[in-house]
């Protein structure tokens, strides 16, 4: 059975591998954060686990190197892209559904608000509570690396406000040609806008297939 416990250590041996491949580490974690993005469910306390979970795969990667720090800042900046790509997603998705008169399921809706709505809050956190739970560097690292994630998140924020923002409100309020009289509202079921968000992205073309060497 799919756990998002299983999901979440999948994604941390997906970027352990990319970090002990040590090349287009920004690219290939964040494919890898986009997969699993796509694959939490919950609140907000997944995506912070998601993000824990790939810290902790890069300093599993980088055990023993003798210089970790640029290729920690180069995990968490891909953490960061794969968390923005998928909040663009949603609000390419939820408009696209707004234009076609579709709208999704309230409790999808509120759920992807939820997420990205907490995630500032958490990508920080997420980041030094992987760093803690690898145990494989000293706190100067770490310190470096929650330094980083503060400078990394004042970008990526933007995205997730906008996401939790439009995921909040009905689509149709989106589109005032939606609401034109006549217009047939097509209700999608719980799951549907997972599925959507999962078609969005591979039209950006990242990754959603993992455990794959040639995917990274």
């Amino acid at each position: 059975m799919h756990t998002q416990h299983s999901s979440d250590e999948q994604f941390r041996r997906d970027v352990e591998a990319v970090l002990r491949l040590g090349r287009a580490v920004r690219h290939g974690v964040g494919n890898a954060t986009t997969a699993a993005v796509h694959a939490a469910t919950g609140s907000g306390q997944a995506l912070r686990e998601v993000v824990s979970a790939g810290i902790q795969g890069a300093a599993d990667g980088l055990a023993g190197s003798k210089d970790p720090g640029d290729p920690f800042r180069q995990a968490v900046e891909g953490i960061s892209d794969g968390l923005v790509a998928s909040a663009q997603a949603v609000q390419w998705t939820v408009r696209e559904a707004a234009a076609r008169s579709q709208t999704y399921a309230r409790e999808d809706l509120d759920r992807i608000a939820s997420e990205f709505g907490t995630l500032a809050t958490m990508f920080v956190e997420g980041v030094v509570r992987g760093m803690r739970a690898s145990g494989k560097h000293a706190e100067d690292v770490t310190a470096l690396v929650r330094e980083h994630a503060h400078t990394t998140l004042r970008r990526a924020w933007p995205a997730f406000a906008v996401a939790a923002s439009t995921a909040r409100r009905d689509p149709l309020e989106l589109s005032i040609a939606a609401t034109e009289a006549g217009v047939r509202v097509v209700s999608f079921t719980k799951g549907a806008l997972q599925v959507a968000l999962g078609e969005r992205l591979k039209k950006l073309g990242l990754v959603l297939t993992r455990g794959r060497e040639e995917a990274i």
